[in-house]
């Protein structure tokens, strides 16, 4: 009885699974660095509309330079690693803040893969006064 030999069997399979692998591993590499930078964004942007909902009573362009310096701090400060050329959009209408930072992901090696993200948030500044006031005029008020 004649035994077969399967030659060459391992060397097809790990031709196929070998760089299929190092693809994963590079997706979910370039994946974990979207995510922590996503993640340090959004811990600017929360910490940008509380500086902005302590500093209510300003003017708006007064708000807005103080936001601007704060937010070129923290980019010189965070270790950013592939977000690059930060746009930051600051609009207020009354008592609502709307922050949006727009930003560019780059990846080093596929080039093909950059793109333009943007996050942002909408926070309601009142004042303490503000509340007191309101509550006042509802009957609510503070008794004494």
């Amino acid at each position: 009885m004649k035994k077969k030999r399967f030659k060459g069997f391992m060397t097809v399979e790990a031709a196929i699974l070998i760089p299929f692998m190092v693809l994963v591993t590079f997706l979910a590499f370039y994946m974990v660095i979207f995510i922590y930078d996503k993640t340090l964004l959004m811990q600017d942007v929360n910490t940008l509309c509380a500086v902005g909902e302590a500093n209510t009573r300003l003017s708006s362009t007064d708000l807005t330079s103080i936001i601007e310096d704060k937010f070129a701090e923290m980019v010189k400060e965070h270790p950013y690693i592939s977000a690059r050329d930060f746009n930051l959009k600051m609009k207020r209408e009354g008592v609502n803040l709307r922050i949006l930072v727009d930003y560019e992901y780059v990846v080093p090696i596929f080039s093909a893969f950059n793109r333009k993200v943007s996050f942002g948030k909408s926070i309601k500044t009142i004042t303490p006064i503000y509340v007191l006031q309101t509550r006042r005029d509802f009957g609510g008020g503070i008794s004494k």
